[in-house]
């Protein structure tokens, strides 16, 4: 995992705001965009639509109260800081994804993939995963004017689900005929090339209908999943994956402009703490809610607790639409590699480890004692009720409108 933090830091030195090395912001971008869409075709391998019907309890009810929790407790906070209600649900889509492939990457280096926590973590991620597809839908509405928000949103939403109905049709009828071709080859380099143009070449047909490249790639994996030459398929992408890490997590390094950062680093330090600890918040509730002990939801939501990839795909996305100023993306990328580099720091600490996974029952007696209620019995509106106020004042009183 300190690979990762590797990767973000030899970004930020080798680009236009440390050695110059790299100062094209157009090419960072491309890359960037390269780096993510391959990175997210190989998440898409590692789910299926089986494993997501299997942990529909987990997905859909701890993921989708997690979601809903973050983009309300942002939307809130937008109102409490006198900003409008489309750029607090904005600000709240890009708060709700976390980092798919830093957390699994974790669980599998800990062996806890199959723990209870761990398996409540990866429903989590699936839900956030997919929900990205509406929220990139959606977004282009924002910015529509009231009248037409509505018809914008269905259009958006039915040509989302056309394209994934459409790459979902040819993964299943008309792919396993190619792939049957390619495997007749006896070529192991042919293998992998046409598993590399099937992630592009469906991100890039995904981006000509007005979808992202990254998304087209995670459905071009999911779809992918489902096949017959799946487990061959991620056998041979596998090995790329810790260089499609360092190609996408060395861009978002190059991105961040040191000068604005170094103006502006209270703000920075202020959104990267509230970002952690909503997250970690929200995260905690959504497991009290479903009826977990207090120690595996504090896990669950310490390590859901940093920004996902997806929320760099809603980023870039939002900048081309005018969403958010300069000054907000610098401060939104800033914070969010600080919480990155903040989980996988906690994460190595065997300290933090050892202090996390032997908590006992007094935490949770505590919590409950809170709470007023037992973890069972929490819903997400009380614990939440319960939880928010333990958000700084001051943090929640810092103003975005920065340029």
């Amino acid at each position: 995992q300190s690979a990762i933090v590797a990767y973000l830091l030899t970004g930020i030195v080798v680009g236009p705001s440390g050695l110059h090395l790299i100062t094209n912001r157009d090419a960072i971008e491309t890359m960037a965009e390269i780096g993510v869409a391959l990175l997210l075709f190989t998440i898409g391998m590692e789910f299926s639509l089986n494993k997501i019907a299997a942990m529909r309890r987990l997905v859909l009810g701890a993921g989708g109260r997690q979601v809903v929790l973050t983009i309300a407790a942002v939307l809130g906070l937008a109102f409490l800081a006198s900003h409008p209600w489309r750029q607090g649900i904005y600000w709240g889509f890009l708060v709700a994804a976390s980092s798919t492939a830093i957390v699994l990457k974790l669980l599998l280096e800990r062996e806890e993939l199959e723990t209870i926590h761990g398996r409540a973590i990866v429903g989590v991620l699936l839900f956030q995963d997919l929900c990205v597809v509406p929220m990139m839908a959606i977004l282009p509405a924002l910015t529509a004017p009231s009248g037409e928000i509505v018809l914008t949103v269905i259009y958006a939403l039915a040509k989302v689900i056309g394209a994934g109905a459409l790459i979902l049709f040819a993964a299943r009828y008309f792919f396993p005929l190619l792939w049957s071709r390619i495997v007749e080859v006896r070529t192991h380099e042919i293998f992998i090339i046409a598993a590399i143009f099937f992630s592009l070449g469906t991100a890039w047909a995904s981006a000509s209908l007005g979808l992202s490249l990254a998304l087209g790639a995670f459905i071009a994996g999911l779809a992918l999943s489902e096949s017959s030459y799946a487990h061959q398929i991620h056998a041979e992408i596998l090995p790329f994956r810790d260089s499609f890490n360092s190609l996408f997590f060395m861009s978002i390094g190059m991105l961040l402009d040191l000068k604005f950062v170094d103006r502006h680093w209270a703000v920075v330090l202020g959104i990267a703490a509230l970002i952690f600890v909503l997250k970690a918040l929200t995260g905690l509730s959504a497991m009290l809610s479903m009826g977990f002990a207090a120690r595996k939801s504090l896990l669950v939501g310490l390590s859901l607790a940093q920004v996902g990839e997806f929320s760099f795909v809603l980023l870039h996305q939002g900048e081309r639409l005018n969403l958010v100023p300069a000054g907000e993306y610098q401060i939104f990328l800033a914070a969010a590699i600080i919480t990155v580099m903040l989980v996988i720091l906690a994460a190595v600490n065997t300290t933090f480890i050892g202090w996390a996974t032997a908590a006992d029952g007094r935490f949770s007696s505590a919590l409950e004692r809170a709470l007023g209620a037992t973890a069972g019995q929490v819903t997400a509106g009380l614990s939440m009720a319960a939880l928010l106020p333990a958000l700084p004042g001051a943090i929640i009183g810092i103003p975005l409108g920065i340029t």
